[in-house]
């Protein structure tokens, strides 16, 4: 969503990146060995690299940071908080959650990693709504603020080796103005 967001500009061949596309891309094979089991997902780390990969070889000029919660909610929320204000007020300003998608449905536990682009912030009401990428049994939806933050707080068990393992985050995603 957000890559094809930021070639919004393009020509209408070139605008909409496809999982073809990537596939053809340097990034397949290292992406493929990278592809943790059970929950057949990147990283948190993995991915905000493939992003800035990915954005070179489009030559789009975006800057990817990728944020993890610290495990203190109050400096953890303020500063998201802020991210989300940028995000509803600048163009081309993106946030991306890594978050458990189950802690806001009533699934089966599981304990993995999801990815989705958020696409607006209410801040009066402390909400976030959540363009799910998961659209086979998602929706957009709003979710409370802090309560996405604790999600995004538990640990990125996506990464390959024994923990103690990293809280989640999110990344925040820009075109560098000229």
């Amino acid at each position: 969503m957000v890559v094809n967001a930021l070639m919004a500009s393009r020509t209408r061949e070139e605008n909409f990146t496809t999982d073809d596309l990537l596939a053809k891309s340097s990034l397949k094979q290292e992406w493929k060995s990278d592809i943790t089991e059970p929950c057949l997902g990147v990283s948190f780390d993995n991915l905000e690299k493939y992003l800035k990969d990915l954005f070179k070889q489009l030559n789009l000029d975006v800057s990817v940071e990728a944020v993890r919660m610290t495990k203190n909610a109050e400096t953890d929320l303020e500063k998201f908080h802020n991210h989300l204000k940028r995000m509803n007020n600048e163009k081309d300003y993106y946030v991306v959650a890594n978050y458990v998608q189950t802690d806001f449905f009533k699934w089966e536990p599981d304990e993995y990693g999801h990815f989705s682009s958020l696409g607006a912030f209410d801040e009066a009401n402390q909400k976030v709504l959540i363009l799910d990428v998961y659209r086979y049994t998602s929706e957009p939806h709003w979710v409370n603020t802090l309560e996405l933050v604790k999600s995004m707080s538990t640990p990125d068990n996506s990464i390959k080796g024994k923990g103690p393992f990293p809280p989640r985050g999110y990344l925040v995603i820009k075109k560098r103005q000229c």
